[in-house]
């Protein structure tokens, strides 16, 4: 494992260990770590600006600056992910229809559960891909 993942990792495993700063009865659920994880993260952006000579207030302003440039790239990011979420399910579709109307269709061994197994299995796909085709086509503000 690379020098940064195992930073990361360490980061994380420390979130999960000290009091989380999320509040709200969050202590040791996911959200509670997230938070601290990110606070810690952000600790470590302002420790590493201010050794550069960057106060708090500067980084702010070219955040503050910067804002719709880094919302842009964010929105194009979660594009390209829910893309990828999309891309996935249509080739569990493909493959699954080649299954189901190619080497199945000739055998007569199949049985209610494993139909029924499969209904599920596409259905929860079918869910997952609009919910994906929505993410993707809804628009960038």
């Amino acid at each position: 494992m690379g020098f940064i993942a195992g930073f990361f990792r360490w980061l994380w495993t420390l979130a999960r260990i000290v009091w989380p700063f999320a509040g709200s009865g969050q202590m040791f659920r996911g959200a509670g770590t997230l938070w601290t994880f990110l606070f810690f993260l952000l600790c470590i952006v302002f420790a590493v600006a201010w050794m550069f000579g960057v106060s708090p207030p500067e980084l702010s302003m070219w955040f503050d600056a910067h804002g719709a440039t880094l919302n842009w790239i964010g929105g194009w990011l979660w594009r390209l992910f829910w893309g990828a979420i999309l891309g996935l399910c249509g080739l569990v579709l493909f493959s699954v229809g080649l299954e189901f109307f190619g080497a199945r269709a000739t055998d007569a061994k199949d049985t209610p559960r494993d139909v029924k197994g499969g209904c599920c299995g596409l259905t929860f796909v079918v869910v997952v891909g609009y919910i994906a085709w929505i993410a993707i086509t809804m628009p960038l503000d």
